[in-house]
């Protein structure tokens, strides 16, 4: 790219509406302006004007709230697959699988047996991944950016900084996190591995120009550094109409997290200024000493308070159901209330708007963790949808931006690095038993119960024809004692 592009492409980016969005966000919320939680912004689209947020603090505010029951899913599952590393050697060097494998079971990258593993590798490596790999390509047993992400730091697991990442880029349509080399963590292992940190988005400000990185300044603090090319991985849900700016879920559902919001607030306030007595309790009339006409007495808050537990003593409780009540010159009668709150549901939009945010996550109730008047096989067709469309979709973005950033740091002349992370599957116990009944004839009883625990089959005799196994069986049963 010549520095006349580069510099047009810079330019294009400082002068881009999501860029200058950006810095006026970050500077009122550094300036403690919040504007509300949601604002009309003036962009006027094709379909007019639209509700949005006013800056990433309060989309992270949203998924405190509203959104959560949707995004909580998908970073949870997020959060589980496992993150590995593939080198694939350079055919510019002509270098060989085998001084490929020695070299990296010499570094401590593979151990012995790694052969076998690789099967197990492959099964649980996105498609696209295994379109792009060649077969010559090995997955890595460890390797430093895994060590590293198993444990990012002093203060975050592995499980808690990727379930961030995940929720940030759902929320913001972007993620960022700092990859430290100089102040370095001591690993599972023991060996000393680069520092991760997730850093939320209103805590960063992009610098003037697009590839010198960032500015972070940590609320509460005054202090900023810069991280350079290299030191962050950047995750980022482009907009295509912006190559510069990023299109999140929720803000694809503000307007309807919107409506939510102010149903709930109705709601909430209907219920909190509520006043639904269930019986009115009418005081006798009292005749007046210098005569004229009788009239109720006029209690005052004390009077209220003792009369009223005096009367719930008396006639309430699941024991006293039904019994008469005795009205006196006190009491002269007893009136049932019968108004009570009703939700205000505003003709079904209640259920519309909360569909419409789950269909813009791509989360279905059944995935959210609503179980009623589901079963087994709508639960897994549900499942895998997700996984499809939502899931594993968010997990290969990701590992294209650790490649994108660690990939050029951590491969040599010999070969070249992918990072990417597993792909998510449906866990259908069904499935298994009838895979199971299926190869019976291949399997003995301790391949069958590692099959249901683990769901992998016995790699070392995978590629045995039927026949080979019906031999081996045979002999094992006509020898048992060299068994």
């Amino acid at each position: 790219m010549s520095s006349i592009t580069q510099h047009s492409l810079s330019r294009a980016r400082q002068l881009s509406d999501g860029y200058l969005e950006t810095i006026h966000r970050k500077r009122a919320d550094r300036s403690g302006s919040s504007g509300g939680a949601y604002e009309q912004v003036s962009g006027i689209g094709l379909f007019g004007q639209r509700s949005n947020f006013s800056n990433s603090r309060q989309f992270y505010d949203a998924f405190r709230d509203t959104a959560f029951t949707a995004i909580r899913p998908v970073a949870t599952r997020f959060a589980q697959q496992p993150l590995r590393v593939a080198v694939t050697p350079r055919r510019s060097q002509r270098t060989s699988f085998s001084s490929m494998v020695k070299s990296l079971r010499g570094e401590g990258f593979i151990g012995s047996g790694f052969e076998g593993r690789q099967k197990s590798y492959r099964r649980a490596m996105p498609e696209a991944i295994k379109q792009m790999l060649p077969p010559d390509s090995i997955v890595l047993d460890e390797h430093i950016v895994t060590e590293a992400f198993r444990r990012p730091n002093i203060w975050h697991s592995d499980y808690s900084t990727l379930y961030s990442v995940a929720a940030s880029m759902l929320c913001c349509g972007s993620a960022l996190i700092t990859w430290d080399e100089e102040n370095l963590s001591a690993g599972e292992s023991g060996e000393e591995s680069p520092s991760v940190y997730y850093i939320p988005m209103h805590w960063v400000e992009p610098k003037e120009n697009v590839l010198q990185g960032w500015t972070i300044t940590p609320p509460h603090t005054g202090e900023s550094f810069d991280v350079e090319p290299g030191e962050y991985v950047y995750f980022q849900m482009p907009d295509p109409g912006d190559p510069f700016n990023t299109v999140s879920p929720m803000r694809a559902a503000a307007r309807a997290i919107n409506t939510a919001d102010k149903i709930h607030d109705a709601n909430y306030n209907g219920l909190q200024n509520l006043i639904n007595p269930s019986y009115a309790i009418v005081a006798g009339k009292i005749e007046q000493p210098t005569g004229g006409q009788a009239r109720r007495p006029e209690l005052r808050g004390e009077q209220r308070r003792k009369l009223t537990e005096l009367i719930k003593r008396y006639a309430a409780g699941v024991l006293r159901n039904g019994d008469p009540i005795i009205l006196d010159g006190i009491i002269e009668d007893v009136k049932p209330l019968g108004t009570v709150q009703r939700d205000v549901d505003y003709s079904g939009g209640n259920a519309m708007t909360e569909r419409k945010i789950m269909q813009a996550f791509g989360v279905s109730p059944v995935v959210a963790g609503y179980a009623e008047n589901a079963n087994r096989a709508g639960s897994n067709v549900a499942h895998e949808v997700f996984y499809d469309v939502v899931l594993n979709p968010l997990l290969l973005q990701a590992g294209r931006s650790l490649t994108h950033t660690l990939g050029p740091k951590y491969s040599t002349d010999q070969y070249r690095v992918t990072v990417y992370m597993e792909s998510a599957q449906v866990n259908d116990p069904d499935s298994k038993l009838r895979r199971v009944a299926l190869f019976k004839d291949r399997l003995s009883d301790q391949e069958a119960r590692r099959f249901m625990r683990t769901g992998e089959l016995d790699i070392e005799d995978e590629d045995k024809t039927f026949e080979q196994e019906r031999q081996q069986r045979q002999r094992e049963q006509n020898n048992p004692v060299g068994r």
